[in-house]
């Protein structure tokens, strides 16, 4: 929920926003907008293949949320400390991994789900994860959006902001968010591996 909150929230919303105020061109962001879309279908495919030939080697499909959780961390923290001048450079592989890690998600998920609760209720749970993350990104877009339009009044000029300043906040926060679901992430793996070993000795 916490990924796909800073997927959504963060980077896909305001995909537009982040490169004008970093420069880039009108003309290069539906390039930026293509790579978002093929690296959020390539982690879904990706994925969806290393959970199968990885689970027969003891890989449990929750452990691939610890890799989803550290590439997001990861991009958000070199958007949050990388030089302004490098940042317009760093955005198209930060949003690639983040994309990729996205839709990776959409695909762990729903097969976590149904493994760990033998079929039964899949799509009731299914559903309430989804309305978790609808929540999550409106509450996520929402403070997002608040914390450029402070930098944009600060700036003074317009209704815009200008500069890797205006994101670097939501940056930190989406560097944050993902820590405390690399944290969870852990927790989730070791329950997941603590549950298995008990049904094992049964």
């Amino acid at each position: 929920v916490l990924l796909q909150s800073i997927g959504s929230g963060l980077y896909i919303a305001n995909l537009s926003l982040i490169g004008d105020s970093l420069g880039i061109s009108a003309d290069s962001r539906p390039t930026y907008v293509r790579a978002v879309s093929y690296c959020n279908c390539l982690g879904r495919l990706g994925i969806g293949f290393a959970m199968d030939a990885l689970e027969v080697r003891g890989v449990h499909r929750s452990d691939h949320i610890l890799i989803t959780a550290f590439g997001v961390l990861l991009a958000s923290s070199a958007l949050l400390f990388l030089p302004e001048e490098v940042m317009p450079h760093a955005l198209l592989p930060a949003l690639a991994v983040t994309a990729a890690a996205y839709g990776a998600n959409w695909a762990i998920m729903p097969s976590f789900i149904a493994k760990r609760f033998q079929g039964a209720h899949v799509g009731v749970m299914f559903n309430i994860h989804s309305g978790h993350i609808a929540l999550t990104v409106l509450l996520t877009s929402y403070v997002v959006g608040g914390l450029y339009d402070v930098e944009a009044a600060r700036q003074g000029e317009d209704a815009f902001c200008h500069g890797a300043v205006c994101w670097r906040s939501s940056f930190g926060l989406g560097a944050g968010l993902q820590a405390l679901a690399l944290l969870v992430g852990l927790v989730l793996a070791w329950v997941v591996r603590h549950c298995s070993s008990l049904n094992r000795a049964k």
